[in-house]
């Protein structure tokens, strides 16, 4: 089973940090996940939320706000931390691979790519758009993209697009889903989530989803995966 520390160890770290990628690295994850976006002025940060909350009363998105703005509001929750793309590939150094969850507009996925030039491990795409899908199974082969579907019944526009792996929700789970998905030539991960919030889970959910024939989890506690393994 491919372990993928979602956002990093970010049960144990802060989500999207480089102390997040490096205990999931050193504690047995096969790869780490991160989310990119862009800000107004261009610059590509490690950040999962849409919009950012600047005081009690304003909300604004990402895309809107220049990078020093950003950092000013994200700091200042104290919260999560604020990564660049350039500082996680000069700091970056391990072998494990990274997985990008693409939260770009369309069109800027060259300049993204140029950025990556120094990150010296290998990557996975999971683009949310079919375009985004053709452009990185292009450059980099289908075995690198995994389709973060906004919903479930786009599988095969995304298998078309170019797109080697299927993020399935482990709510969307059927019986039979992951063969079908194989009789097709992909790959099956599977995003976990319980009652406690989005890559949450516990030992008999991890069991549940390995026997479905899943390749893939994306989860936040890495520790857990030393039980389960323990264990089954």
């Amino acid at each position: 089973m491919f372990i993928i520390a979602h956002r990093g160890a970010s049960k144990q770290k802060k989500e999207n940090t480089m102390e997040a990628f490096s205990y999931a690295c050193e504690h047995g994850a096969n790869a780490v996940e991160t989310d990119v976006r862009r800000t107004a002025d261009g610059v590509f940060v490690l950040y999962h939320d849409d919009k950012v909350r600047l005081n009690a009363q304003e909300q604004k998105p990402v895309r809107e706000l220049s990078f020093a703005d950003l950092r000013k509001a994200v700091l200042h929750r104290g919260t999560h931390g604020l990564m660049t793309l350039r500082e996680l590939t000069a700091q970056y150094h391990y072998d494990v691979p990274v997985l990008f969850h693409i939260k770009l507009q369309e069109g800027e996925e060259s300049a993204f790519i140029e950025q990556l030039e120094n990150l010296k491990a290998p990557c996975f795409f999971g683009p949310t758009l079919e375009s985004a899908a053709r452009i990185f199974s292009a450059r980099f082969g289908r075995e690198r993209v995994l389709a973060f579907m906004p919903k479930k019944d786009m599988e095969d526009a995304f298998l078309a697009a170019g797109a080697g792996i299927i993020r399935l929700w482990e709510h969307w789970l059927l019986p039979g889903d992951v063969q079908r998905i194989h009789s097709k030539g992909a790959r099956v991960w599977v995003m976990m989530k319980n009652e406690h919030g989005v890559g949450e889970t516990d030992i008999e959910h991890l069991l549940r989803v390995s026997q479905t024939g899943a390749d893939g989890l994306l989860l936040n506690d890495i520790h857990i995966t030393r039980q389960f393994f323990d264990r089954y």
